[in-house]
């Protein structure tokens, strides 16, 4: 039995109760299938699965990063992502401060449903608190992969973590399965390009890099001498051809922004490194293919080229130096790249678009190097 306190929470003819439970408490108690508590035959009732035998369950069935576990028809567990778990342990291991605001949600039963007991629970307003019977059984209509990924940060931080939790008195199949849905199909997801206009905001290390990547597209789409100029959609819609979303992912994985110590060390010769960089190579670029460039349907504006280019652009470092020191010899690339492929960015209009598109460009350059 476990005493916590409480807050009900009264919504139309029912009640949900707010509480707050220790991640270790959460780790060693918390059930993760959804269907076995409420299964009529008793010699079933036990296959619900703590969270080691979740964890062997899943490794055991891994095939690749994704991999879906269904116990039976109804359970309404959700394809469970290892790598996604895998990142909230690190992200856990690296951080100092609040972790998870939002509130984990439970559904309490008892585990045995033929007992004379008539609730898991009591409420005991006198003395402030609630408590959970040992023989409940606590099983997460939404959290799994938070309480997965604490699990996988180092064991010495489970004490130093409290979370929120709802409670969601006596849920049964279809309870829990509704309220799965209402949380996971009615969200809508906050565009990158969004969350990345955001960065500058936070004084944290590991923002740094991509907060200052964000200041340096602002400066590439607003001064009017850039060749990028006013074709970022720095918010991820309205006028532009790329999304900021788009290039700091480009940016972060191609050229390793986000690993350069630069972005914590000296923030002014980031911004300065990165803005000269993207201006110098992509105003060389357009002064190559002029008329492509001025193209709205041309694909070296859009996310196939730009996405081809900045692939590329790390190779050219690589073989030539850094731009402000070899400039012509970025020019005579782009030149040689115009005289043996002069369709090439209107091929690019016509393969489609995604990463296989964007790969097919990037080794069409690549050969001409």
């Amino acid at each position: 039995m476990i005493k916590l306190p409480y807050i009900k929470i009264e919504q139309l003819d029912d009640y949900i109760i707010s509480t707050s439970m220790s991640a270790r408490y959460l780790i060693e108690h918390v059930h993760f299938e959804y269907r076995s508590p409420y299964i009529s035959d008793k010699s079933l009732a036990d296959d619900t699965w703590n969270l080691e035998k979740y964890k062997k369950r899943l490794l055991n069935q891994l095939e690749s990063e994704n991999v879906s576990i269904n116990s039976s028809p109804n359970s309404i567990q959700r394809r469970t992502d290892i790598k996604r778990i895998s990142e909230i342990g690190n992200f856990i291991n690296k951080s100092s401060g609040i972790l998870f605001p939002t509130p984990i949600v439970l559904a309490v039963n008892l585990r045995n449903i033929n007992t004379e007991k008539k609730s898991p629970y009591k409420l005991l307003p006198e003395e402030k608190c609630m408590e959970i019977e040992s023989d409940a059984i606590l099983t997460v209509i939404d959290g799994q992969h938070r309480l997965l990924g604490i699990e996988a940060s180092n064991p010495d931080r489970w004490d130093k973590i409290n979370l929120p939790v709802i409670i969601i008195p006596n849920a049964d199949i279809s309870v829990s399965t509704k309220i799965f849905i209402d949380i996971n199909s009615n969200q809508r997801k906050v565009n990158k390009s969004t969350v990345y206009d955001l960065f500058p905001n936070i004084k944290l290390s590991g923002y740094n890099a991509i907060g200052l990547l964000s200041q340096v597209i602002h400066l590439l789409n607003e001064r009017d001498t850039s060749p990028l100029y006013s074709r970022i959609k720095t918010l991820g819609t309205g006028v532009g051809s790329i999304s900021q979303g788009f290039l700091i992912d480009y940016l972060t994985g191609c050229l390793g922004a986000e690993n350069d110590p630069r972005a914590s060390d000296n923030p002014e010769a980031f911004v300065a490194y990165y803005y000269q960089l993207l201006f110098q190579y992509f105003k060389i670029v357009k002064n190559i293919f002029p008329t492509d460039w001025q193209n709205e349907k041309s694909s070296i504006c859009k996310t196939n080229g730009i996405g081809a280019l900045i692939k590329l652009l790390p190779l050219l470092i690589n073989s030539y130096g850094q731009i402000h020191d070899a400039e012509y010899s970025y020019s005579d690339f782009f030149i040689r790249v115009k005289n043996q492929h002069p369709d090439i960015w209107v091929h690019g209009n016509e393969i489609g678009t995604g990463y296989k598109a964007q790969n097919e460009l990037f080794q069409m350059l690549q050969a001409v190097l």
